[in-house]
């Protein structure tokens, strides 16, 4: 059945019983396209010692192949500042809300819009691996802190839409109320996710509030409606 392999987790590669023109059964056949044929897929997902046993002139034989899995610990990302930086590996690229981020290929990345990033990296045998995606918002001038989490609105201005970006996922739902320029309450919702669109398109134009409450703690944005 050839010699044994060492592959990635995902990888396929082609069994081969060696004997031509006779009946073969391989297995397991869990991870085989087919298993009663020479030369059978083989996409196993851990290591897998298959056995095939080949029948040709009424005389059957066996023999067996493993393959070997090569383990990749999965990559851990963290925030430094204003990078992000994971562990070790052979090469990386990073991701930003699933898309490539061409030209990001270090251990340490910087980014420069918010978003949800993630890295692969490979190890020496070509094997890659995922990370888990990371919120990072970098940090600008006119941030406000709102109990210990950065709060931005944009577009700002805006014609209408307005997202507002938290720096890290509250305990709770926060609070948020726009308001006008003599505090008359207009718009007023409930925010829980790093990313949070206000359509405020029936808003005049003109300057407004976005108050931020967490914990007890109020902020207040301002922000232009155009």
């Amino acid at each position: 059945a050839g010699s044994n392999l060492t592959i990635c987790i995902g990888d396929i590669v082609q069994l081969d019983a060696g004997v031509d023109s006779a009946i073969y059964f391989w297995t397991p056949a869990q991870s085989l396209d087919k298993n009663t044929i020479q030369r059978p897929m083989a996409s196993p997902t851990q290591t897998t010692t298959y056995t095939v046993a080949v029948t040709k002139c009424m005389t059957t034989s066996t023999d067996q192949v493993t393959i070997f899995i090569n383990t990749l610990d999965k990559p851990t990302i963290r925030l430094d500042g204003s990078k992000i930086v994971s562990t070790p590996g052979k090469s990386y690229q990073w991701y930003r809300d699933g898309v490539l981020v061409r030209g990001a290929n270090g251990k340490t990345f910087k980014p420069d819009a918010a978003g949800n990033y993630k890295v692969k990296i490979k190890n020496q045998k070509g094997c890659l691996v995922e990370s888990s995606s990371l919120f990072f918002l970098p940090s600008g001038r006119n941030d406000k802190v709102c109990d210990g989490i950065r709060v931005i609105c944009t577009p700002n201005p805006s014609p209408g839409v307005v997202y507002v970006i938290l720096s890290k996922l509250p305990t709770k739902p926060v609070a948020v109320t726009v308001v006008d320029r003599y505090g008359q309450r207009l718009y007023t919702t409930t925010i829980s996710n790093h990313s949070n669109m206000l359509n405020l398109s029936k808003l005049a134009k003109g300057h407004y509030s976005v108050e931020v409450i967490i914990n007890n703690e109020k902020i207040a944005v301002p922000i232009i409606l155009h």
